[in-house]
């Protein structure tokens, strides 16, 4: 049984999701959506390697693109996995550093609304700052999604409030 699954962040590269060392290709792209709810789109996850991850973020905000996949349980739930094979769960550390979480999104082809899961920062940290490759996979994913280069201009401008050295980085992107 496939789950479907939001991903707002860097997974957005369905090369980096599906890549040897996460899913290996077992998500399928269902194509681009947006959150039915509004969120800021924040970087207040610090990872292992000392640099922010992106992170749904209540509040006024606005409704946050990303990609739907759909995913088998088995490469999801950290609980269905096979020896050996790693999850979606334990790719975003669920439970230590994100939380999955039900959500309702949008998706932009045909405006059917669904329900996935995603996947929010458990205990989000102000004033981290994220990195170029990091933006990069981001942007470059949903903009071969289509999403609208006003979203991708957000997405680059909430990286640079999180580090203004990015700025000039990002304006080649």
């Amino acid at each position: 049984m496939a789950v479907t699954v939001f991903q707002y962040g860097s997974n957005t590269s369905i090369e980096r999701l599906n890549g040897p060392d996460r899913l290996q290709g077992s998500a399928i792209a269902r194509g681009l959506a947006e959150t039915v709810e509004r969120f800021d789109l924040a970087f207040t996850r610090l990872t292992r390697s000392g640099w922010a991850a992106a992170d749904l973020s209540p509040g006024a905000g606005r409704r946050i693109f990303g990609v739907v996949y759909d995913i088998p349980e088995h490469r999801v739930f950290r609980s269905h996995a096979m020896p050996d094979i790693r999850t979606l769960d334990d790719i975003e550390a669920e439970g230590e550093a994100y939380r999955r979480i039900g959500i309702r999104v949008r998706l932009c082809a045909d405006g059917t609304l669904t329900d996935a899961v995603t996947y929010v920062v458990k205990d989000p940290q102000a004033n981290l700052r994220t990195t170029p490759e990091y933006v990069r996979y981001i942007v470059t994913g949903l903009r071969s999604f289509g999403a609208p280069e006003e979203y991708l201009d957000y997405v680059k401008t909430r990286a640079r409030s999180s580090d203004p050295a990015l700025a000039e980085i990002l304006r080649t992107m």
